[in-house]
C-alpha cells in the first residue's frame, strides 16, 4: 500500500493549528515560527513557550521514529545557549508506543497530546 506524498505537509499543517489552538485556549500569544537557514538545516516549529524559553519541534508523520529523525533538532539548539530550549519530535504513535520516550540525548518523542502538554509547561 502506498503512502500519499501528502500526508507529511498535512500532518505539519495539522499540528501548527493544534499549537495555535492551545496558545488561543490557554490565554497565550499566538506565536509560531519556521526556521531554515542558508546550509539547508531547518526546524518545523520554533514554538516560544515563556521567559527566554523555546520549544524545537520536528513533525513527521510516521507511526514509528528512529533517532535520525531528531538530527535537526540537536544541530539548532547547539546554536542557542541564550535559551533554555526543550527539544520534540511529534508523531503518530499507534497502540503502547504512544508514551513519551526519549529519541536521542535531550531529544524527546511522542504524540500531539504530549507536545501540547510540554508547551504549556
Amino acid at each position: 500500500m502506498g503512502r500519499s506524498p501528502f500526508l507529511g505537509p498535512l500532518f505539519e499543517g495539522f499540528v501548527a493549528s493544534e499549537i495555535l489552538k492551545h496558545q488561543v485556549s490557554t490565554g497565550r500569544p499566538r506565536h509560531l515560527y519556521y526556521f531554515r537557514d542558508q546550509q539547508g538545516l531547518e526546524i518545523d516549529f520554533v514554538v516560544p513557550a515563556g521567559h527566554r524559553r523555546l520549544v524545537l519541534v520536528e513533525a513527521k508523520a510516521s507511526s514509528t521514529v528512529v533517532p535520525q529523525m531528531g538530527t535537526s533538532l540537536v544541530r539548532l539548539s547547539n546554536g542557542g545557549r541564550r535559551y533554555q530550549l526543550r527539544r520534540f519530535l511529534v508523531y503518530r504513535p499507534q497502540g503502547e508506543a504512544a508514551r513519551l520516550w526519549a529519541l536521542r540525548p535531550g531529544v524527546q518523542a511522542g504524540d500531539l497530546n504530549r507536545l501540547l502538554t510540554l508547551i504549556g509547561q
